[in-house]
This record gives C-alpha cells, sequence and structure tokens, in this order.
C-alpha cells in the first residue's frame, strides 16, 4: 500500500509540474507549436533513464515516487497524441508529423543521455 501511495504523490507533483510547464511555454515561448508538451516529455524521459540507470537494482520508495509517479504524470503520450491529431486536423501535416519526429527522436536520445548520467 505504500508503494500506491508514493505513486499517487509523484504522480500529482508531475501533473503539477507538466501544467506550469505548459503555461510558462506559453508565455515565453510563443510558437505555434506544441512546445510544452515536448519540453515535459524530453524532461520526463532524462529523468527516468537517469532514475532507472542509477536504481537498477533498488527498489526503495525512489522508483515508485519519481519512475513511475512522476515521471508518469510529467511526461504525456495522451496530450502529444492529442496535439498531434489537431495538427493534423488543422490540416499542419506538416507540423504533425514535425512533432511525432522531434518528440520521438528527443525523448529516446533524453532516454540515453539520462541512462548515460546515471551510470
Amino acid at each position: 500500500m505504500k508503494t500506491a501511495f508514493y505513486v499517487f504523490v509523484g504522480g500529482g507533483l508531475g501533473s503539477v509540474t507538466r501544467y506550469v510547464i505548459g503555461r510558462a511555454s506559453v508565455k515565453f515561448i510563443p510558437l505555434n507549436f506544441p512546445i510544452g508538451t515536448l519540453i515535459a516529455n524530453i524532461l520526463a524521459s532524462l529523468l527516468l533513464g537517469y532514475i532507472m540507470s542509477k536504481l537498477a537494482i533498488s527498489e526503495g520508495f525512489v522508483k515508485p515516487l519519481i519512475a513511475v509517479g512522476f515521471c508518469g504524470g510529467f511526461s504525456t503520450f495522451s496530450t502529444f497524441s492529442y496535439d498531434t491529431a489537431r495538427l493534423f486536423s488543422e490540416g499542419r501535416s506538416g507540423d504533425a508529423f514535425l512533432n511525432i519526429g522531434v518528440n520521438t527522436l528527443l525523448c529516446l536520445v533524453a532516454i540515453y543521455a539520462g541512462m548515460q548520467l546515471g551510470k
């Protein structure tokens, strides 16, 4: 039961962090592109790669709190999917494919970088 509590707390903190980054990105990076989702996904991937590499053997509270909860609440595949579908529906196929490519590539790079940092 403790593990579920850690996931719950981490997920809430991750979701709030994603919301703040999304709002700040609209204010400070005025692009007609879902940059907030991209930033959240890259940072969550970097952190997840680091945590999973650093704590590969550990099973304490850190994995449920940060890797499952925080990173799960912070990264946002559903928002990424919605943003992409919205771009397609607006006739912005180029931006939609750019969103898919950039999210996929940069998140994979971030996971790898996090894993290297965690070694």
